[in-house]
């Protein structure tokens, strides 16, 4: 409603427009809608990633050209790509494996058996799990080149390759580099026989391990992360003996999945498909097949779950929708290969790819999981290959992105924006309902994107009988015009944002309660008028009516006219009434547009941050009170910390205590002092007694043993005479280091205090105050006779009274630490993808340095000077993971700006050129 009382209809969203409109054949648009997704001749289509209507989407269909060579079955080779986007495959000839590096973008010549000893690395039946054997030594001159066949790069960074001849498996390390540790398939106990394996495509595992498909045994076998062969549930084998466990959860759960003692056949999962080309793992656990029998048209989805099939297969002739209607009789989709990608797209969880035979378009694929059955629902996507090689399809990791080959290089899969649509598309907007007869409808505006060569026409009928509106006449209404000043709507900024724009007309002869829209969308077959929203006005404020005589109303032909002409200045006068009334939006963070957000912030004499999103923006205004209320402290600081710092800010920053620990982490440096052993055993027991104490003499020093004893030790170890105080380091650094060392070892601390220090005296007197009642019960311990606090001196020598030696004691390793270490702390950030260690150090300091206490000093540093020996803080918060060892927070060392233990030693191209040596 606006200034004036005026209400609107409002179409937006797909349950609107699918449900309240028409096509030209009094279909529900919603029909049309399904009719589009799944590749059929609509004439309208809902994008659902902009949340807009179209025209009918057309699928570009990609056609072979006469000389084309389709792929073969034997060009397939294993293919993956590690977390530095470096991709790995194996050669022509199945006897190397080549790199194509991300920083070079060249390939290069990675490992071959030539290369490497012919001894190989395996480990002995009675050493390791899953029963992997060692093959004897073999003369380097004698041995042949060992045969490649599958290859996978798992999520601990080794790069796993298949081998035929011997049958097993090499293991590189990707990330310590060196030889590859070679594991052959075991033979049965009980039967020389070797177990079947012949290993075809290789996909990586979450957990770390990986699947191997044998498609000549019609098997697959699951690795675990140690590559010990796994006894997966369901797959037929006898239960696996159990493995001795190292750590155990405390409900009791397994830590891992059962390891067999040795492998056997019946430990594979077999597979009910008539010729298996490829594997792919899912998140859950499970594993897709990709089965294209020979000499069919299409392939068979295959899901396997605890190795069993789960739910029936899905053939790829679901895509037969998304081809043209006189190509589909001759259409095949026989898969060569295919890849898994699980996307951040909320609208598209999980995609697809399957390449067919022809090697010439991928198509696309909508992944979901009811229950036990998979679906695909075939996208309108056209995804090109050009020149594809045929050696496989590969995702790259956390990347949601899929790449093919052409020849030794790999290029992304990306869905060309060859779009074509229906030329045109007549829908209606049912009867739109006035709430009084007679209604005189406003005006109609439409959020949407038209572009030069599109056009959408209006027309209209209204009626107070909704029953003879069908037979009624069509009104064509006048061009919809571009508003100028965007939307109508008050402070509405979010569309023009979204290059959304605004078109308008004003309804000429809409009188009636119910109201009927026939839009009429025109495009060039390449582009399309795009209609995010549309919103009919009802009733018309007439200035008319409401501010001229009635004179101006006799003659009904001059004052229709005078009515819409005065309706120009009441469309611009509301509008500014409009945002009058309206004002309070822009005084709440959730509705105010982003450009009045710093006006909101210098309310609090703020300057937001230029480098903020407008997520940070409005989180830290809806929390602004909280986060002064707390400035200043612990809470506040990391408040700041982590509102500038985080990935994904939320409300959970501002939280006293969140539910769980946040990431960034802040020590107070009096937090970490240690009270020295000397001091607790002079609390537990304090001898009365002066001098040497009256009992064998111990190992360890003992306030009780008296400060002659300590002397003596000294004078023992050293030959001089220990004092209170530091010897000069610069006129005898010698005496000075001896004494620092003793202290340390046998104190557990190195006295600080100066004896004719002012500061340090009046600090000294302070504690004494503060243990005594008064001055006599101080002097009733220390045997003493002063007759005023401002007598006692700092002692220059160790006290020989038990209670003045253990003050002392408590005064050089409890009180001086602690006020050494008083108002500092140190911030620790953890790792982060998304901005480089210095720029987040940076970042860091310069908001500690705002808003921490003035009389505080502190630093900032990374977790890896978190965590060191006599440092490291684990609690049930922590996670016991690869942590900083992951590759995805690991970057080649740079000299003068890398840390210790924060990155990775890039070989040299010469060396990679050789291969490992």
């Amino acid at each position: 409603m606006d200034a004036n009382g005026t209400r609107f209809h409002l179409l937006l969203g797909r349950g609107d427009w699918g449900g309240r409109c028409r096509t030209d054949l009094g279909r529900p648009l919603e029909e049309a809608f399904f009719v589009s997704e799944n590749g059929g001749e609509a004439d309208v289509s809902w994008d659902a990633k902009r949340n807009e209507l179209t025209l009918g989407r057309r699928v570009f269909f990609f056609r072979s050209a006469p000389g084309n060579r389709p792929v073969r079955p034997e060009q397939r080779r294993g293919a993956a790509m590690d977390r530095f986007g470096n991709v790995y495959w194996i050669s022509a000839d199945r006897t190397e494996i080549l790199v194509n590096s991300a920083a070079t973008r060249e390939t290069t010549h990675f490992w071959s058996s030539p290369d490497a000893c012919r001894r190989p690395c395996g480990v002995s039946d009675s050493d390791a799990f899953g029963g992997f054997s060692a093959l004897p030594d073999l003369p380097g001159d004698s041995a042949e080149p060992i045969v490649l066949s599958g290859l996978a790069v798992t999520t601990q960074h080794y790069l796993v390759a298949g081998t035929l001849d011997p049958a097993g498996l090499l293991v590189f390390d990707l990330q310590t580099g060196g030889e590859p540790r070679q594991l052959l398939w075991p033979v049965v106990p009980v039967n020389p026989t070797p177990v079947p394996f012949a290993p075809f495509d290789l996909s990586a595992a979450n957990d770390g391990g990986v699947f191997i498909l044998d498609s000549q045994n019609w098997r697959v076998w699951r690795l675990d992360r140690t590559f010990a062969v796994v006894a997966v549930l369901g797959s037929g084998g006898a239960a696996p003996a159990a493995r001795p466990e190292d750590f155990t959860a405390v409900d009791g759960s397994p830590s891992h999945a059962a390891v067999p003692a040795a492998v056997t056949l019946d430990l594979a999962i077999p597979v009910a498909a008539a010729n298996p080309v490829a594997i792919a793992a899912l998140p859950d656990g499970s594993f897709l097949l990709l089965d294209s029998p020979p000499g069919a048209a299409f392939s068979n989805i295959l899901r396997y779950q605890g190795g069993a099939q789960a739910g029936t297969g899905v053939s790829t002739a679901a895509a037969t929708a998304l081809v043209d209607l006189d190509l589909r009789a001759a259409f095949r989709l026989l898969g060569h290969d295919f890849a898994y990608v699980e996307t951040d797209q909320t609208e598209r969880t999980d995609l697809l790819y399957v390449v067919g035979q022809d090697g010439d378009q991928a198509f696309v694929f909508q992944l979901t999981l009811k229950g036990e059955q998979i679906v695909l629902e075939p996208l309108a996507d056209f995804v090109p290959l050009r020149l594809f090689g045929g050696k496989a399809l590969i995702v790259g990791p956390g990347s949601g992105q899929a790449f093919y080959d052409i020849e030794d290089r790999w290029v992304p899969l990306v869905a060309q924006r060859r779009a074509r649509f229906a030329p045109t598309a007549v829908l209606s907007v049912q009867s739109l309902d006035g709430k009084q007869p007679d209604c005189v409808w406003h005006r109609l505006l439409l959020d949407a994107c038209i572009p030069p060569e599109c056009e959408v026409a209006v027309a209209s009928r209204a009626g107070n009988d909704p029953a003879l509106l069908p037979s009624a006449a069509w009104n064509d209404e006048p061009a919809l015009l571009r508003r100028a000043t965007g939307s109508e709507l008050p402070w509405e900024t979010a569309e023009r944002a979204a290059g959304i724009d605004t078109w308008e007309l004003l309804f000429q002869r809409a009188k009636g309660r119910y109201l009927e829209l026939r839009l009429t969308l025109s495009g060039s077959g390449r582009s399309t008028p795009r209609l995010r929203a549309l919103r009919a006005w009802y009733p018309r404020f007439s200035y008319l009516d409401h501010y001229l005589p009635a004179a101006y109303r006799e003659n009904a032909a001059s004052a229709s006219f005078l009515d819409r002409f005065l309706a120009n200045f009441e469309g611009f006068f509301t509008n500014i009434e409009d945002r009058i009334a309206a004002v309070e939006l822009l005084l709440d963070v959730r509705s105010a547009p982003a450009e009045a957000l710093e006006w909101l912030a210098s309310w609090f004499d703020v300057a937001l941050d230029p480098v903020w999103d407008e997520t940070r923006r409005r989180l830290f205004l809806r929390h602004a009170t909280d986060f002064f209320e707390w400035r200043g402290t612990v809470p506040g600081l990391m408040m700041a910390l982590r509102l500038a710092l985080d990935d994904c800010p939320g409300d959970s920053i501002f939280d006293i205590e969140p539910a769980r620990s946040p990431a960034i982490r802040i020590v107070e440096k009096f937090s970490t002092r240690v009270i020295p052993g000397a001091v607790y055993r002079g609390m537990a027991a304090t001898s009365e007694i002066d001098g040497l104490p009256l009992r064998p003499q111990q190992g360890a020093w003992d306030p009780s043993q008296g400060a002659a004893a300590l002397e003596r030790r000294y004078t023992e170890l050293t030959g001089r005479q220990y004092t209170a105080q530091a010897p000069d380091r610069r006129t005898d650094p010698a005496g000075w280091a001896a004494w620092v060392d003793f202290s340390r070892q046998t104190l557990g601390f190195v006295p600080q205090a100066v004896a004719g220090d002012p500061v340090d005296t009046d600090l000294w007197r302070r504690l004494l105050q503060g243990r005594y009642p008064s001055l006599a019960a101080l002097n009733e311990a220390w045997r003493s006779s002063y007759s005023d606090w401002s007598e006692i001196p700092l002692p220059a020598a160790l006290p020989r009274r038990a209670a003045a030696l253990n003050d002392w004691l408590l005064f050089e390793g409890v009180v001086l630490p602690s006020r050494a270490a008083a108002h500092r702390f140190t911030v620790y950030l953890p790792q982060s993808q998304l901005m480089a260690d210095d720029q987040r150090l940076a970042l860091a300091f310069r908001v500690a340095g705002l808003e921490k206490p003035a009389h505080t000093s502190f630093d900032v540093k990374l977790y890896w000077a978190f965590f060191r020996v006599g440092e490291a803080r684990l609690g049930t918060d922590t996670l016991v993971d690869v942590g900083g060892r992951s590759p995805a927070f690991l970057s080649p060392f740079v000299l003068d700006q890398s840390f210790l233990g924060s990155g990775y030693l890039a070989p040299d191209r010469q060396s990679r050129a050789g291969g490992f040596r």
